[in-house]
């Protein structure tokens, strides 16, 4: 049996809906030599049924079933199953652009990269593009050249352009395996935890200026829920994770792991305005103990305390729109 180039990982859960043109952007890619591995996790929707009908049509299919444990588990389980040369997660919801994994592939051959990241278009369930405020672009402000992977994790930072999809990487397994890199399991947001980990990993990194994957945004899906205590616990153990690992690292990384737990806690402050006071005292008092108040900038500390600002600055926005 020869080893496919590319293993695409697609956790999959209650997202019958999308599955079939989801699959369909995968199973259509002009690079043929893949494996796709989906991982059930749990679903109690249609997505089993689907899953297994589009399965007896593509042998270079391989499913999982799993009780739900989170999409870390379910990448996870794709991780320990792959056998490719090169690795991508694909979420179940998401469509690929057709000729995304052949010019990554062939990027990677070409260049000896260990990993190759591109760009995203974001829309909404009408499939008509969408002013959510999450930015994928990338083009021209970064060169298309070969980055090692704290450079290319650097550059990113400066541009305030970082962005820790999976799904914008496509990565050699043989780097992932080498570094034992998992998902963190239980939580959400692990993507911030794994991204910058795999990237400060890589020797080379090329980019390619195109927007390979769109992202669908639909109701109820983690990046629209509402701010939670899900969330806080996430970005928590992301932070706490980040401080161990990079602890004992060169300034370089040790600057890295600050700058992007300073975007963390930022994100936090700011997104917390639904909160409670007694929940948001409660993040301030943690800010205070772990001394990363000195990140929240002077805007998002108001916001954290006295989230009404939120709203009179969206009224003035919009009234400044239509004048």
């Amino acid at each position: 049996m020869t080893t496919p180039k590319v293993s695409v990982i697609i956790p999959v859960y209650n997202t019958d809906k999308y599955l079939p043109a989801s699959f369909s952007s995968i199973q259509n890619q002009t690079l043929r030599d893949i494996e796709i591995i989906v991982v059930n996790d749990g679903s109690t929707d249609g997505s089993a049924e689907i899953i297994d009908s589009i399965a007896k049509t593509d042998s270079r299919i391989r499913c999982f079933s799993q009780p739900n444990s989170g999409q870390s588990v379910a990448r996870n389980t794709g991780l320990d199953n792959a056998t490719g040369d090169y690795l991508y997660f694909m979420d179940s919801d998401d469509l690929l652009e057709e000729d995304a994994l052949e010019m990554c592939y062939q990027k990677c051959i070409s260049q000896d990269l260990d990993i190759v990241t591109f760009d995203s278009v974001i829309f909404s369930e009408d499939n008509k593009s969408d002013g959510w405020g999450y930015n994928y672009f990338r083009a021209g402000k970064i060169e298309e050249k070969v980055y090692d992977g704290v450079e290319m994790t650097e550059t990113l930072l400066d541009k305030n352009i970082f962005r820790a999809a999976p799904w914008l990487i496509f990565a050699r397994r043989e780097l992932i395996e080498k570094i034992q890199l998992r998902f963190f399991p239980g939580i959400i947001h692990e993507d911030e935890l794994f991204t910058p980990i795999l990237y400060v990993a890589a020797k080379r990194i090329g980019y390619i200026p195109r927007n390979f994957f769109h992202r669908r945004i639909r109701a109820n899906s983690t990046m629209t829920n509402n701010f939670s205590q899900r969330n806080i616990k996430g970005y928590f153990c992301v932070i706490e994770q980040l401080t161990l690992i990079f602890a004992d690292r060169d300034k370089r990384l040790r600057d890295i792991s600050e700058r992007l737990i300073s975007d963390i806690v930022n994100a936090v402050a700011y997104n917390a305005c639904v909160m409670s006071l007694k929940e948001r005292l409660k993040i301030l008092k943690y800010f205070c103990w772990k001394g990363f108040v000195k990140h929240v900038t002077p805007k998002n500390l108001i916001i954290l305390l006295f989230p009404f600002t939120v709203k009179i600055k969206s009224r003035l926005f919009r009234r400044g729109r239509r004048t």
